[in-house]
């Protein structure tokens, strides 16, 4: 069965989800330098965010800060959500190849803004 996940007016597919502690064994099996940034990661931020969070940022979020959950979409991509500051949360989009992690894209929402579904 195929959950969608709706962010402002995108529509993503979430194949299934994996449970926590499988996905951290399987990214811990990478080295922070296998993991990588594009100008794509970062397209919704702006200047004074792109200080904030860099490329060294998302590393270490997707290492060391509480995971929510983690979805695999459709595409093969990893929605993961992280919790946050001041009942935010992180949702980073990664791509899992067989040498290196490439962190796609990410943006911070509310924790209402997450589907229940997803919690």
């Amino acid at each position: 069965m195929t959950s969608f996940c709706v962010f402002k007016s995108s529509v993503k597919f979430i194949e299934k989800f994996e449970p926590i502690e499988i996905f951290l064994s399987r990214i811990r099996s990478f080295s922070e330098a296998s993991i990588d940034c594009t100008s794509h990661t970062f397209f919704r931020l702006s200047q004074g965010q792109r200080k904030v969070f860099g490329c060294e940022t998302l590393k270490n979020i997707l290492f060391n800060e509480m995971l929510i959950v983690v979805a695999i979409q459709h595409n093969q991509n990893y929605a993961i959500y992280y919790k946050y500051k001041d009942q935010k949360v992180i949702k980073i989009i990664i791509s899992i190849k067989p040498t290196f992690i490439r962190i796609v894209t990410f943006i911070i929402i509310t924790i209402d803004q997450v589907p229940r579904r997803l919690l």
